[in-house]
């Protein structure tokens, strides 16, 4: 194992430093949107909110806070999940691990590693119908699907604390029925060789307990083996939803990296 992220001690639950550490404590890095890390929807419309759907974005306690700007003719195209054409918000950052000196490695297209994902349900205020997707990326700034290459986890809210949690890949999506005892979803999803292949995931209650879990193979294979790849956070209508001005999403994620030495 030659790299991975967070060293210890991590900011959640523990970590590792390099080959023959404790993988046993490594733990996870909180997702927080305003940090100055990430491109994003206020400061880089033109790429990351292209039809000008988020009004503002806060933190606080680990929760992000997006206040949405008003759509009133839903399409597909705001959808992570049900269409080739991705216009949905989105945050993109480098995706990094760590080497056994705690330096950042970028993670390219080439590298053999995993990137494991936390979604937690907050209850919004004024709740749309809505995607939360956390997940690795080729790109994450284009509108087409087959640029961005993306996989990773996936929270869906349709209203009434009917809570869907899943697997993201490309342009579609493994997602369970609605249960009000989903809380977390944890997905891992898998690369290596100029590939991304697929994600597994657990749902699981306020205990920690699986509720059921599953996977959806992607199969993508990436443009090189050289590429430096992204995290990318995308917020998204599910289905052909609309959005009334005012309405919010709340986004409470983590991530770590595990990247791998390939035996040769």
């Amino acid at each position: 194992m030659s790299a991975f992220l967070p060293s210890y001690p991590s900011d959640a639950a523990g970590g590792g430093g390099g080959g023959g550490a404790d993988l046993s404590a490594l733990g996870f890095t909180a997702i927080d949107l305003t940090d100055g890390t990430w491109a994003n929807p206020i400061d880089n419309q033109g790429t990351h909110d292209p039809d000008d759907l988020v009004n503002s974005v806060s933190h606080s306690g680990g929760v992000n806070t997006i206040i949405m700007n008003a759509l009133g003719a839903g399409s597909s195209d705001y959808s992570w999940t049900s269409s080739t054409t991705q216009e949905a918000p989105r945050w993109t950052t480098p995706l990094y691990a760590q080497d056994a000196n705690g330096n950042n490695v970028r993670v390219t297209s080439g590298d053999t590693f995993i990137l494991q994902t936390v979604i937690e349900y907050v209850s919004p205020a004024s709740n749309f119908a809505t995607e939360i997707v956390v997940a690795s990326a080729e790109n994450g700034a284009s509108t087409a699907s087959g640029t961005n290459k993306a996989q990773g986890g996936l929270m869906v809210i349709t209203g009434g604390g009917a809570k869907r949690m899943g697997a993201f890949t490309g342009s579609s999506m493994d997602l369970k029925t609605g249960n009000t005892a989903n809380v977390q979803n944890i997905a891992t999803a898998n690369h290596g060789g100029g590939r991304s292949q697929a994600v597994s995931y657990i749902n699981v209650d306020t205990n920690g307990d699986e509720l059921i879990g599953g996977a959806r193979s992607s199969g993508m294979t990436f443009t090189n083996t050289s590429t430096d790849l992204n995290l990318m956070v995308g917020l998204g209508v599910f289905s052909s939803g609309t959005i009334t001005a005012g309405d919010d999403a709340k986004i409470k994620a983590y991530y770590r990296v595990v990247s791998f030495t390939r035996p040769s």
